[in-house]
């Protein structure tokens, strides 16, 4: 499987489909492109995504029932370390995600006492993941029940070579 971390489509709402449908014939893709609506929803499935990445910052809706309503897909919300410092979200984006990724960055990795009992209970609530930037792989990402790490390959030993 691939998580593609689409920064053009984040950034600038402008996703790279055309590599999307060239990697679905190889792997599994976990596309994260910053859709803004179904429309985005729709062509990221038509390019091949199997996974759907909604980012609370970038989804103009307030629910994610429009695309549960048109699609099997699996959705995975994705939220920064930095805005769960009030512990497990409210809303419905996290109530409706099959399963939940949390992002760590350089900007803001730090995992105190409080930060590790949230995290905990998310991971008990729903499948969670680490999106992990921050190029410190953590050996105690088992102990907090995360499903699964997420690490860019240049960090990977050997980076792309």
């Amino acid at each position: 499987m691939i998580y593609v971390f689409d920064e053009d489509g984040i950034h600038k709402n402008h996703p790279n489909v055309s590599i999307y449908q060239r990697l679905s014939g190889v792997a599994e893709l976990w596309v994260d492109a910053g859709p803004r609506n179904i429309g985005d929803i729709v062509d990221d499935v038509f390019s091949g995504a199997n996974k759907l990445v909604i980012r609370p910052d970038r989804w103009r809706e307030h629910d994610l029932q429009s695309i549960i309503d048109i699609t099997e897909n699996e959705l995975m919300v994705l939220y920064h370390l930095k805005d769960l410092a009030d512990g497990i979200p409210k809303d419905m984006l996290f109530s409706q995600a099959h399963c939940i990724i949390i992002h760590l960055d350089e900007k803001y990795h730090s995992i105190n006492f409080k930060t590790e009992g949230f995290m905990k209970q998310i991971a008990k609530t729903k499948p969670t993941y680490i999106l992990d930037e921050t190029g410190q792989q953590t050996e105690c990402w088992s102990s907090f029940g995360v499903t699964g790490i997420f690490i860019p390959l240049e960090q990977l030993e050997g980076g792309l070579s």
